[in-house]
């Protein structure tokens, strides 16, 4: 979970020295930590199946709002991460309702690619989601049923997002604008490329063209 790269989100960074350091078992759980890797009897490793991750993304029934960052992870330490969302004051303005238990509601993931992941979504009532993925909003875009949704940070690091009453299909797309404006680009130098190709070949057959009507003069 803590993984080995130097180059970790901050946020990332925090949980791992305030909560995973200590073994915080609901905070593994919610990153949906699926093995633990600890010595046996014998002094060999072995990977221990973890029974409590709570998987790739969840519905819960209430959400506890904090005034801050430092209030949010504190709350890490007592809250039911598995059927509450602990969310800042601040993203407030991205939740339209609170959940509605509905038994039947359902949402698991179809879908996980480097650049866009899927979900499919059902319920009788609204609902919040968690989605046990890093939040990240300067690129991962989020869309229900392809239209452009908000989403929020849950729980410290993960993401949370309303849904409305119906079945839905949610998306996250990595579409930071350096990258999509580095395909514009490339695209239109592709074009103009093929253009000048066209054009030059084009000259070219003109050129023959004229050297065959002299010469048949």
């Amino acid at each position: 979970v803590g993984g080995y790269h130097p180059a970790k989100l901050a946020l990332y960074n925090d949980l791992i020295e305030r909560q995973l350091s200590k073994g915080n078992p609901m905070v593994y759980n919610m990153l949906n930590t699926k093995y633990f890797i600890r010595k046996g009897p014998d002094g060999r490793t072995v990977a221990e199946l973890n029974p409590g991750a709570f998987g790739s993304c969840w519905l819960v029934s209430a959400i506890h709002f904090v005034n801050n960052a430092d209030q949010e992870m504190a709350a890490l330490d007592s809250v039911n991460l598995r059927d509450t969302a602990v969310v800042e004051n601040i993203y407030k303005d991205k939740i339209p309702f609170m959940p509605v238990r509905d038994s039947s509601a359902a949402v698991q993931l179809i879908e996980n690619l480097n650049d866009k992941i899927s979900y499919r979504f059902k319920s009788k009532t609204n609902q919040f989601v968690v989605f046990s993925e890093i939040y990240y909003d300067k690129g991962w875009n989020a869309f229900i049923d392809g239209n452009p949704a908000p989403y929020c940070k849950v729980d410290y690091v993960l993401r949370g997002m309303a849904l409305p009453a119906g079945d839905h299909t949610i998306e996250f797309r990595f579409e930071p604008k350096s990258y999509v404006m580095g395909n514009r680009l490339s695209i239109w130098a592709a074009i103009i490329t093929y253009l000048l190709l066209i054009a030059a070949a084009l000259q070219v057959l003109g050129i023959f063209s004229k050297k065959d009507l002299t010469l048949n003069a």
